[in-house]
């Protein structure tokens, strides 16, 4: 049975001996209105808690916590924010004041993806909107909400509406009459293919022809005389020209195909291969030579292990269905980047097309014929983060070290494509993202649990004006009887990660079979703690029985000149 903590009154927000230590790095005016704000409060207590790992401040973690306060407090929802926000996720202000990273995930939209609806192939859009083709990408929200609507008026007649019954839609909302080409169709039906991907967080689309690119991974032949819509899926693009067929099946199209811990190809949502069956039935490998396959252990898997170990990156990805996959030839591990999207999506009053698109991209390969959870998806993502980060001090520590990493840059050879952030840093550093790319939830989600009788940082504690931190957003696997998160020394793929369990135990396969490189290694390899504990078992035992046989060496040595002297 795995050992449980509990945590302890989960709150956004921090009491102000949390974060006293932080307040006296804040003299200026401008970082004291930074801390004024309710919400910075919990953020300025993530980085206090990561100071105290180490027993000393550390600078580079000081101006990196100024930074992200002044650029959360800076950073203000505008109106077409928030229309999309009670549009799309039925959500208020008064909800984006809780998830403030809701705002970076939807400046990420207006940066990196809007820009390609400006366009001048795109200049049908407009014309159907009654617009001029604007020149801020912030004006293509019209565009956006406009598709949104459409799919949630579809979706009152039809549970799974198709891209071209969208397509007709948008042509019967407006006031005249459109003739339009086959062209100006096909560039209609790639923008509204974009806005489900970029809203659904799970692909990214590719305007243009995907031959082009040199990377086209899927395309039936029955679909070469049509207009493919092309996007990319874990770094290969896959097309489909089926847009008359519901979109949810459509997007089955665009389902990766995975390598698992053996280096075999096996889709998403098929059922496990013959390795997979012998990975999980195998002993070997496993803590404590114990058989359970199915387990995923904290120890292998916290990413202090993985770094010092493993020798593992971290790449930070816009897109769900990239998150936790694993590059063996370039140790780099994908996270999710923007929790607090997963966070509002869970909170969402109504689902929709969207989820149905991400459930098909993502199915469970352990229950392959259920209906999905609504928002299972995004609890997964979020526990991921506890597991890997949440119950270490250590890799906590690492996970700020990554995110305040100052030499980055930013890939523009490839305009059609999301930017990729890539760092310069040695392999002593991990990989990071830039201060105002990231989203504060990140952080929170992560901190450590406060023990009981201990005045040591919790997650989310405050005072009576800070909002309690529903624990809806993780399974409830993992919530005790009072509703608190708890956290576990192992973890079944199969209830807790159904959906992204095989990528776990993928990495978990890779991460056992390294070994320490360094002496250093061995005191920090906990992997398997039977070996671990025996190992310094030894050591200690060793080492006592060596220091009595000199001291008992001594003494003799002492007594024969003290018995010579006498006889002499």
């Amino acid at each position: 049975m795995a050992t449980r903590t509990s945590l302890d009154s989960p709150r956004i927000g921090e009491d102000d001996g949390c974060v006293s230590a932080a307040q006296q790095k804040l003299g200026e005016d401008e970082d004291l209105e930074a801390q004024s704000v309710p919400r910075n409060r919990g953020i300025l207590s993530c980085f206090q808690a990561g100071w105290s790992l180490s027993g000393k401040s550390d600078p580079r973690l000081e101006r990196f916590a100024l930074s992200l306060l002044k650029e959360n407090n800076s950073r203000k929802p505008t109106p077409l924010h928030l229309r999309f926000i009670e549009i799309f996720f039925g959500l208020s202000a008064d909800d984006v004041s809780k998830w403030p990273g809701i705002l970076v995930f939807l400046d990420h939209l207006e940066r990196a993806c809007f820009p390609q609806l400006l366009q001048p192939q795109f200049g049908t859009v407009w014309t159907l909107l009654g617009k001029d083709s604007p020149a801020d990408p912030a004006d293509c929200w019209h565009w956006c909400l406009e598709v949104v609507e459409v799919f949630q008026e579809l979706h009152l007649k039809d549970d799974d509406p198709s891209l071209e019954s969208a397509y007709l839609a948008l042509l019967s909302r407006g006031t005249r009459n459109f003739d339009l080409s086959t062209q100006e169709r096909d560039q209609v039906l790639q923008a509204i293919f974009s806005v489900l991907c970029w809203f659904s967080a799970t692909l990214t689309p590719v305007c243009g022809d995907p031959k082009d690119t040199g990377k086209l991974a899927a395309a039936k032949p029955n679909e070469t005389r049509k207009f493919p819509l092309s996007a990319e899926n874990g770094g290969r693009i896959y097309s489909s020209g089926e847009f008359r067929r519901p979109a949810s099946k459509m997007f089955y199209n665009f389902q990766t195909c995975e390598t698992n811990g053996f280096g075999q190809s096996c889709c998403c949502g098929q059922p496990s291969s013959a390795a997979d069956l012998h990975f999980q039935n195998s002993s070997s490998g496993m803590p404590g030579g114990r058989s359970d396959g199915n387990i995923l252990y904290e120890s292998s898997l916290n990413y202090f292990s993985l770094f010092k170990i493993g020798r593992v990156k971290l790449k930070w990805v816009d897109t769900i269905t990239s998150h936790l996959i694993f590059e063996r030839s370039t140790r780099t591990l994908s996270l999710f980047r923007f929790p607090s999207f997963c966070a509002m999506s869970i909170k969402k009053r109504e689902n929709t097309t969207i989820e149905k698109l991400t459930a098909k991209l993502l199915p469970s390969r352990y229950y392959t014929d259920a209906v999905p959870e609504p928002g299972a998806v995004y609890r997964e993502v979020l526990l991921s983060y506890r597991l890997l980060f949440g119950q270490s001090s250590a890799s906590r520590k690492l996970l700020v070290q990554a995110l305040t990493a100052k030499e980055m840059t930013v890939r523009h050879d490839q305009p059609r494509r999301m930017p990729e952030f890539q760092s310069t840093a040695t392999n002593d550093e991990p990989e990071s993202k830039p201060s105002e790319t990231t989203d504060p939830l990140l952080l929170k989600c992560t901190l450590p649990i406060k023990k009981p009788g201990s005045r040591s940082f919790s997650l989310y504690r405050g005072g009576d004006q800070t909002t309690s931190f529903p624990s809806e957003i993780f399974p409830s696997s993992v919530l005790d009887l009072d509703g608190r998160v708890q956290d576990a020394d192992s973890y079944s793929a199969r209830e807790e990660f159904p959906i992204f369990g095989q990528r776990l135990l993928a990495l978990q396969s890779y991460n056992l079979r390294q070994q320490p490189s360094k002496v250093t290694d061995f005191w920090r390899d906990r992997r398997n703690p039977l070996q671990w504990y025996t190992f310094w078992a030894v050591i200690w035992i060793g080492g006592a029985s060596i220091l009595v046989g000199l001291l008992q060496l001594f003494a003799a040595i002492i007594q024969t000149v003290a018995t010579f002297k006498q006889g002499s």
